[in-house]
């Protein structure tokens, strides 16, 4: 994985605790076989005094569907599965979330 984007808000927002950093990974896989997959990712970084959002936006392509995404109480550890189709298709934008 390698970082494609990153937002920081000031040091002074930080401090708040209200700050929002937003960093965004992009992976370049070997192809995928069609059908269900899942990703599973956990971050042990400042666990202590971290809040994590852990979440996958539907893609625009209809090659790949997200269909549920679980995560832990604080978003620390969590759970993507998806869908390979290899024709593209048109899927609604809803999925499911839950809490492991």
């Amino acid at each position: 994985m390698k970082i494609t984007a990153a937002e920081f808000l000031s040091p002074a927002a930080l401090r708040t605790g209200w700050g929002i950093i937003q960093v965004e990974f992009s992976a370049t896989p070997e192809p995928l076989a069609s059908g269900a997959h899942r990703l599973a990712l956990e971050n042990r970084h400042l666990t202590t005094v971290s809040v994590y959002l852990l979440n996958a936006a539907q893609p625009r392509s209809g090659t790949v569907r997200i269909t549920r995404q679980k995560h832990n109480n604080t978003q620390s550890a969590g759970e993507i599965a998806f869908t390979v189709h290899p024709a593209a298709c048109h899927y609604p934008a809803s999925s499911q979330r839950e809490t492991l």
